[in-house]
């Protein structure tokens, strides 16, 4: 039966096995590196939402305060035409 050589088979050179180190641990700055940049964006996403909410909710108190503006005002040409005061 054949055996397949695997890379646990392989000796590697002493220049080798220093550049598979190096490697490795560029490899696992790189992993942590985009963990870190995923919960940035995760957590920005959830920053972007809640700006977009929160202008939303201005928009809206923004109209009321028009109308209720305009209301007011109307009011007060109601009142004073009555009055003579316009």
């Amino acid at each position: 039966m054949e055996r397949y050589v695997t890379m646990e088979d392989i000796e590697l050179s002493p220049e080798a096995q220093r550049e598979q180190v190096a490697l490795q641990a560029a490899t696992e700055r790189m992993r942590t590196e985009r963990l870190e940049l995923e919960a940035q964006n995760h957590a920005l996403q959830a920053l972007i939402k809640r700006e977009e909410r929160h202008t939303s909710h201005l928009r809206k108190v923004l109209t009321a305060s028009r109308s209720e503006r305009q209301a007011i005002e109307s009011e007060k040409s109601r009142l004073f035409s009555g009055a003579g005061l316009t």
